[in-house]
């Protein structure tokens, strides 16, 4: 498991859990996810995206094996030709994040 930022730089790995557990449960036995419960993995401040006022925090980029949090974020459910144009706008922009880890991954496979 890997936590990786837009630059393709490794914020966090985990490498010793059993291979049959799924992303999210890996993650529940992590210190990382013990320290983020606890509050004290701190976080970059709150603060408004470019152009907007609202602060918005920071978030993960998750596959559907995780738990939902203010903080873990994953594509919108049963998107259907049609459906909100908002929707499969957050919908697209997270797959992209998303391909950024897998990309990672593609990159350490071909190392070693």
């Amino acid at each position: 498991m890997l936590l990786v930022d837009a630059s393709y730089k490794i914020l966090y790995r985990n490498v010793v859990c059993l291979g049959r557990l799924n992303d999210g449960k890996v993650f529940s036995f992590t210190i990382f996810h013990d320290d983020l419960v606890k509050d004290e993995r701190k976080l970059p401040a709150r603060e408004p995206l470019p152009g907007r006022e609202k602060p918005v925090s920071s978030v993960f980029a998750v596959d559907d094996a995780f738990t939902l949090t203010e903080i873990v974020i994953e594509l919108y459910k049963d998107q259907y030709p049609g459906s909100m144009k908002p929707m499969r706008i957050f919908n697209y922009l997270l797959s992209r994040a998303r391909r950024i880890v897998e990309n990672v991954f593609s990159i350490l496979a071909s190392k070693f």
